[in-house]
């Protein structure tokens, strides 16, 4: 019998399997479609395959007052996905992978700028040494600058945004009421941008187009499980999974290698990663020791 902590970690390890299976999909799609078509019909089956969801629950779930909040997130959220399924074509997907890692800096700078968060020298140090991370991957006047790279950290930066919302969404909404109004709301935007890029879909490759959906849908349950199960600190080790995955699905299927320089800067980045969300934990555990301190003697 696993324990909940060893049950989120096997969670967040499939979470990564899908994630890798679906970044797949879109690179090999991507050479018939352009990002455009791509989001609109991922987005398309995504909201299709939670139709029996709604049903089996009845419309009455939908009701929220944040409905200013999920647009917002919806538009932040179809730029950040545009950009990056634009710039899977243009990098190896190990690179790209790699770079993605940066998901949690970008966070706490998010949190520090939205959420007024102040940081401390410990926090500030480890995003310092995650961007060193991003040097060694990117390695600047020793390879060809590509601005895919570029546009991946922007898409990266822009889900931690994204995070944040979804962080204040979480506190009074349900993760699948966030997650159909996520794909709900981003299909129309997305729709606008596909119908000047327009592409007709050959029959053969409407399946690809559905497990584009599929594979995100379970990527996203499996980390919402996880997420439930265990701590961040206790799952962020394992997040480098997720490029092991990838490198063996992308050498096999696309001959993208993955070299010594994305492994070590990913190694750099996650170890950031780590730190930070153990700063955070251990924050969070002392804020609460004030407050019941404080009850104590008020109580007393």
């Amino acid at each position: 019998m696993l324990s909940k902590k060893s049950e989120g970690i096997m969670w967040a390890i499939i979470s990564s399997f899908w994630i890798s299976i679906m970044l797949c999909l879109v690179r090999y799609i991507s050479e018939y479609y352009n990002a455009y078509i791509i989001v609109f019909w991922r987005l398309f089956f995504s909201l299709l395959l939670m139709l029996p969801w709604l049903i089996r629950s009845g419309f009455h779930v939908l009701k929220t007052s944040k409905l200013k909040l999920f647009f917002f997130r919806a538009v932040i959220g179809i730029i950040a996905m545009l950009i990056w399924f634009y710039a899977l074509v243009r990098l190896p997907l190990p690179q790209a992978t790699s770079l993605s890692f940066t998901g949690p800096i970008f966070t706490t700078i998010a949190a520090i700028i939205f959420l007024k968060e102040r940081p401390g020298i410990y926090r500030i140090s480890a995003i310092l040494v995650g961007f060193t991370g991003v040097l060694i991957i990117v390695r600047p006047g020793f390879i060809d600058f590509n601005l895919a790279t570029i546009l991946v950290l922007i898409s990266t930066s822009l889900w931690a945004i994204a995070a944040i919302i979804i962080k204040k969404l979480s506190a009074t909404e349900q993760p699948k009421l966030i997650t159909f109004y996520m794909a709900s709301m981003m299909m129309p935007i997305a729709l606008i941008f596909a119908v000047f890029n327009w592409q007709i879909i050959e029959l053969n490759h409407v399946i690809w187009l559905l497990l584009i959906g599929l594979t995100s849908n379970f990527a996203h349950n499996a980390l919402s499980k996880s997420l439930s199960l265990a701590d961040v600190t206790a799952i962020m080790p394992y997040d480098f999974i997720r490029l092991v995955f990838v490198g063996i699905f992308a050498y096999i299927l696309f001959n993208d290698q993955t070299n010594i320089y994305d492994i070590l800067g990913s190694l750099v980045i996650i170890t950031s990663n780590i730190y930070i969300s153990y700063r955070e934990n251990k924050l969070k555990k002392l804020d609460l020791a004030k407050v019941k301190k404080i009850k104590s003697l008020i109580s007393n």
